[in-house]
């Protein structure tokens, strides 16, 4: 939306790389993204905007505790054959419940979270931007980071789904990773190549701007609903 290009003043690039969203270790959840930014805080300085910098030690001795409680029940499963359906499927999550939230390594890189304008400052204010997409979603490229980090004109860093070439050129109008070290070597890479993170960057937000405003995507939905309402 250009309205938010308007909102968000020009600024020098005051981050190098930075990673905004949740964290929270649990199936379905952030497992995979803690891992990843785990290896990534050890090798390179990123800044994690996150509303984990916002917990405090009561929420780490819930998840504790929980944690406790949950695996107490677990010899039921294995000798209850009653124990079905929900409840079965309950006590296997609890198994990887998270002992706490997120891991204590990353909180040396943890920042205040940001939403809104500041959300969109901080974005155009970075080098690099990583996105990485909830286990939930394990195929397909799809949450909003995606086009508000090209939409402002900063170089997106984000995990490769089947359908990204739908959505942008791949290393071309964003920079995809298959695997951690990938990940890592690509971000070093953006970071000591200005001149080509730049061109990346222009690139992607030229393509939300040609393919993927509400203007593009309102037709597209109504012709569904149309053609479902036939």
């Amino acid at each position: 939306n250009e309205n938010i290009l308007n909102l968000t003043e020009p600024t020098s690039k005051l981050f190098d790389f930075v990673f905004i969203g949740q964290i929270f270790k649990a199936i379905g959840f952030h497992i995979n993204r803690d891992l990843l930014l785990n290896k990534l805080v050890k090798e390179l300085n990123l800044e994690i905007f996150s509303s984990a910098y916002d917990l405090k030690y009561f929420d780490f001795a819930y998840h504790f505790l929980k944690k406790t409680i949950l695996t107490s029940l677990i010899p039921l499963y294995y000798s209850a054959e009653k124990i079905t359906g929900k409840y079965k499927s309950q006590l296997e999550k609890s198994l990887v419940y998270p002992i706490t939230p997120y891991s204590l390594r990353l909180r040396k890189s943890l920042r205040s979270p940001v939403y809104g304008k500041k959300m969109y400052d901080v974005i155009n204010a970075s080098k690099v931007v990583l996105n990485i997409h909830a286990d939930s979603s394990p195929t397909y490229a799809s949450n909003m980071r995606l086009f508000e980090t090209t939409g402002v004109g900063s170089c997106l860093l984000t995990d490769w789904k089947v359908n990204i070439n739908e959505l942008f050129k791949e290393d071309e109008e964003v920079v995809t990773f298959r695997s951690a070290q990938e990940c890592v070597d690509k971000a070093k890479w953006l970071l000591n190549n200005s001149e080509e993170r730049n061109k990346i960057a222009l690139a992607g937000q030229r393509r939300v701007f040609s393919s993927h405003l509400f203007e593009h995507r309102v037709p597209e939905f109504l012709e569904i609903v149309k053609k479902h309402l036939k």
